[in-house]
């Protein structure tokens, strides 16, 4: 057995060097500064493509491990190894993607997460894992693991093709940008789908890197209220303990509270789909602070509840614990400034 190890994806030691290269690092989503957030970052790692990984299978590998590969350039690295495909071969390079996308949410393509018709999925407690066989054209033959559970038709394939694509005529990715809107989805029946006809150009200068940061601290809470009137009681419980933390003249940012059971998911969108008053309701409330001291000082207020409306009962066993809050941090960097090296053993 030989392994490889790939590295080069994690830039958290060299963000001063990117920046007096003239990387900003700016927060592509709101257009951030990287210097407004007030926060050390935690970790910022690129996400490579598959370049490495044929590195990896070419030095004889049968393990590979790597940092943050791009989900789909993984199966790419594999049939890009296999079938010899170039680094510009676009077209068969989409098809890899596509591939690498079915697969990559395990058993949501196979009827897991099945939005369109849970319902029908048959033996869904022993659902199969998704299977791509890919010939060295670029078609590809979807299916799922022979004599399990679970579904494989157009429904389910397309549900999962639309996961997380952005612009559906240029889905970028560290090795092709792939034109969604270029191939045909065919059911075979007998739970085998084809895909023929992908099509990608090339991928951009730049790439896509997760960073998170330090940004302060926070605590939640649960209580579930029960009938008669749980809504009220729940209100009325939210009202006891913010009085008694906003008098207190924390530094905190304002707290969050939801009634889940009563349209905490999508808010006013949520369609009421009964009449009458639900059973029970689960009081949570959060807070957050920079100021840890502030944030335990809040948590204590929650022991209130026990004294305030009747029939609740708490759903975090012990007291609310007080954990470091990581923000989210997008960014690009140059591709050519992005450098991997695979290490075998």
């Amino acid at each position: 057995m030989k392994i490889a190890a790939i590295t080069g994806d994690d830039l958290l030691g060299r963000i001063e060097e990117l920046q007096a290269a003239g990387v900003t690092l700016d927060n592509t989503e709101t257009g951030q500064s990287l210097q407004e957030i007030g926060g050390e970052l935690a970790s910022a790692n690129a996400y490579i493509g598959a370049e490495p990984v044929v590195t990896a299978l070419e030095s004889g590998a049968t393990i590979v491990i790597a940092g943050r590969v791009a989900d789909p350039s993984m199966t790419l690295g594999a049939l890009r190894f296999e079938h010899g495909w170039h680094a510009d071969d676009w077209d068969r390079l989409a098809a890899g993607i596509v591939a690498g996308h079915l697969i990559e949410c395990g058993a949501h393509s196979t009827g897991g997460n099945h939005q369109a018709g849970w319902e029908r999925v048959p033996a869904m407690e022993d659902i199969g894992f998704p299977i791509v066989e890919v010939d060295a054209s670029g078609r590809i033959v979807f299916g799922k693991v022979p004599g399990s559970g679970g579904l494989v038709d157009r429904e389910t394939t397309i549900e999962q093709l639309l996961y997380e694509i952005g612009d559906p005529t240029a889905y970028l990715t560290p090795d092709v940008s792939c034109d969604w809107t270029s191939f045909t989805v065919t059911d075979l029946g007998d739970d085998q789908v084809e895909i023929v006809g992908c099509t990608g150009s090339p991928p951009p200068e730049t790439l896509k890197v997760s960073a998170a940061y330090r940004d302060g601290y926070s605590a939640t809470s649960m209580f579930l209220y029960s009938a008669p009137n749980a809504p009220g009681r729940a209100k009325k419980a939210l009202d006891v303990i913010s009085h008694r933390v906003n008098r207190l003249c924390l530094d905190l940012e304002p707290i969050h509270s939801d009634l889940i059971g009563m349209g905490a998911v999508h808010g006013p969108r949520t369609p009421k789909t009964y009449e009458g008053e639900p059973n029970e309701v689960v009081l949570r409330v959060g807070f957050r602070s920079r100021n840890r001291a502030d944030v335990s000082r809040a948590v204590a207020e929650l022991s209130t509840v026990f004294h305030g409306p009747p029939g609740k009962t708490n759903l975090v066993s012990g007291r609310a614990r007080v954990s470091e809050t990581l923000g989210y941090w997008p960014t690009v960097v140059p591709r050519n400034l992005v450098k991997t090296d695979v290490v075998t053993i």
